[in-house]
Formats: C-alpha cells, structure tokens, sequence
C-alpha cells in the first residue's frame, strides 16, 4: 500500500467519523423536537410551540420574548445549533441537553444576505418521552434568567 493511500483512507476515516457523530447528535428525536421548538420561540409562535410541550409550563419561555428581542436586536438570517452535552436517564424516557444557538443577525439599519452579527446564546433543555413523541418540559436561556431576574427585583 502506498503512503498516499494510507493517508487517503485514514483521512476518510476521520470523516466519515466525524459525518456519523453530526448525524447523530443533530437528526436524533430529542434533538429534532428541540431545534423545532427553539425556532418557534425565536418567532415567538407559541401556537407551533405548544404541540411540542409537555404542559403550559414548558412555555413559560414564551414570557420573555421582549428580553430575546431586545438581546437578538434585528433580524435573524440564519440560525445553527452546536450541541454540547445529551445526558439521557437510565430508564431512557428523559433527556437533558446544553445546546450553544447561534443567530447570524441584520442589526437595524443593515441588509444583508448572512446576517453581519452573530448572536450565541447557551439553551438547557430538559425533553421527555410521551408516549412514542419527545416533548419539551422545561427549557432556559438567557432571556428567561433574564426575565426571572427582573421579575425577583421588582419584588
């Protein structure tokens, strides 16, 4: 075998690696529900949220909108998610995952095809399994500790 071929598989090799565990993490079912929830709060649609949820308290995100407009400050373009940790309970029927969301932004005033800015915001979400669905039971980013925080101040 040729040093140019060993290369060539070994580099394939860590693609293809590199392709299975991004499929993974990105179309499971878990993280499908979220990423479709996540949107719908971005959009601030809490119709399209609410088949996604387990009870009303998992849209009590929904409560800070002005505080993630006010963060996002303009118009999105494209979105993405990073997911950093999937914790899974033993019986299998809960997940807990920290989700790094990135929002390339127009702030106003500015037009542009990608988005000039980059928002990133750190998401925990808790999901469990109803039935055959996962469906969101709790979720916080910064707007809701925002919020919250707010809310204990005026106290």
């Amino acid at each position: 075998m040729k040093l140019r071929t060993l290369i060539f598989l070994i580099l394939l090799g860590i693609g293809g690696y590199y392709s299975y565990n991004f499929a993974v993490t990105q179309f499971n079912q878990p993280a499908l529900v979220y990423k479709r929830y996540a949107d719908a709060l971005l959009e601030g649609d809490r119709s399209r949220a609410k088949t996604l949820a387990v009870n009303e308290a998992a849209l009590s995100a929904f409560n800070a909108q002005a505080e993630r407009r006010e963060r996002l400050d303009g118009e999105e373009r494209f979105v993405w998610y990073t997911f950093l940790n999937q914790q899974f309970s033993n019986d299998g029927k809960t997940v807990t995952m920290v989700v790094k969301q990135t929002v390339r932004v127009d702030p106003p005033g500015s037009d542009s095809f990608f988005g000039t800015e980059i928002r990133k915001d750190r998401h925990i979400v808790t999901l469990v399994q109803d039935q055959s669905a996962w469906k969101v039971q709790q979720f916080e980013d910064s707007a809701t500790q925002m919020a919250g925080a707010k809310k204990v101040a005026n106290r």
